[in-house]
């Protein structure tokens, strides 16, 4: 459908201020980024040229630095440094230096060259700090290096939009990382106090969320997901920092069980607030997605690094807050949207370049209706080809989904399947 087909990038720029994004930017050629990810220095040298510094990819506007510096080997990251990378440019999904995601990625060794190189270590935001994402992550050799041998303040805390305080040893704490526990307390750090910590980031006060009605809507959601595929991982919910205004998504995971095979993802929290529905449509104002993964699919916090098994976790997020970023709204009866323009794989062990998302399939039975009467419509996630997109734009939606019932397209992710067209 038309109004789904423009590129990505819009939901990236749409977390950044406004005009952040040079229009004259390019692309990173797709064999220099295969490179990259394959860790193939002798292919990256052959295939770089200079001006590959200044292009990006749809990854959250990442340069050829945040690539490596996330994904790939020190070998790349000193090449790309030493060719002019600049250290301090800001990209990804939180608009940080690529020290950050090499801290977060656990790669010890390129976090330390990156700042004996100069890099900064940017504690302005939550998402930014290296020292709390890699707690978050459980890289505890790369905690003892900053927190040893850097200047970084391991103290620093941050209020949330729930308005909680956090550091990096509460996040620690919350996802079950001891040995980090324990080594930042060596180091004096101490969960923050109200009062006495003044955070140096917090939400203005009209993107602050109230805790109870957000607990309540989302204790629901976790309700009707329990009835119909078993009771929530306790460790699935992965909240996302900062939410927009009125947002506080989580991805949650359901573990397969005598009643299902397949591993369950989906959201809670995007129903926080409506879509931009056009007239007489607004009993579609709200909705979650459902995605489902084979059984022996990763998804524990570790796993979750590694690329080849956490592009599903990424795609969930982006497309929970693409409606709401780019005031639109789901559609009837379906929607298809590219993962960019042109369509790129969703992740590096698939060919599959597009998500479609279709409401209320039959394993869910009828949409959740809230304590306030509201609907929320469950979208189920189906990743596609490019030409079975391109089928249902030269052809229509019903007959792209006679094709794709006819084919037995299945609802659980498979990378490896033929396209229908």
């Amino acid at each position: 459908m038309s109004r789904f087909a423009e590129s990505f990038v819009i939901l990236e720029v749409g977390l950044r201020e406004e005009g952040s994004m040079d229009d004259t930017t390019m692309n990173i050629k797709p064999q220099l980024e295969k490179a990259i990810l394959n860790g193939d220095l002798e292919s990256v040298r052959k295939i770089f040229e200079p001006q590959d510094l200044r292009c990006n990819n749809y990854e959250g506007d990442s340069s050829l630095l945040h690539l490596a510096a996330t994904y790939s080997t020190l070998e790349i990251v000193m090449f790309l440094v030493e060719n002019g990378a600049e250290l301090n440019r800001r990209g990804g999904t939180y608009e940080a230096p690529a020290v950050t995601y090499a801290a977060e990625s656990g790669f010890t060794d390129v976090t330390r060259y990156l700042v004996e190189s100069g890099s900064e270590l940017d504690i302005s935001h939550a998402l930014r700090n290296p020292l709390l994402r890699a707690a978050v992550e459980g890289h505890t050799e790369v905690v003892s290096y900053l927190v040893e041998e850097t200047d970084i303040d391991p103290h620093v805390s941050y209020r949330i939009p729930s308005g909680e305080l956090i550091n990096a040893l509460t996040k620690a704490e919350q996802n079950g990382h001891g040995d980090i526990v324990q080594l930042l307390r060596v180091h004096g750090c101490r969960r923050p106090i109200e009062g006495v910590d003044k955070p140096v980031w917090e939400p203005p006060a009209h993107r602050m969320v109230n805790r109870t009605s957000e607990f309540d809507r989302h204790h629901q959601i976790i309700e009707y997901m329990t009835v119909r595929f078993g009771p929530v991982d306790e460790m699935g919910q992965q909240e996302i920092l900062p939410p927009l205004e009125g947002m506080s998504i989580s991805i949650n995971t359901i573990s397969p069980n005598a009643e299902h095979l397949y591993r369950v993802l989906f959201t809670s929290g995007m129903s926080d607030r409506p879509m931009t529905t056009p007239p007489r449509q607004e009993a579609w104002q709200y909705a979650e997605l459902v995605l489902h993964l084979p059984a022996d699919w990763p998804t524990s916090r570790s796993d979750e690094a590694n690329l080849q098994t956490r592009w599903p976790f990424n795609w969930m997020r982006r497309m929970a807050y693409y409606p709401h970023l780019n005031n639109t709204w789901l559609g009837l009866p379906a929607a298809i949207v590219p993962s960019a323009n042109p369509p790129e794989p969703l992740g590096p062990n698939t060919d599959q370049t597009c998500l479609l998302l279709f409401p209320d399939f039959a394993n869910l039975g009828q949409p959740l209706q809230r304590e306030d009467g509201k609907l929320v419509h469950f979208f189920t996630v189906v990743p596609l080809y490019t030409e079975e997109r391109d089928y249902e734009i030269k052809h229509g939606m019903e007959a792209f989904f006679k094709r794709f019932i006819e084919a037995k397209v299945p609802m659980t992710v498979d990378v490896n399947r033929p396209s229908f067209v």
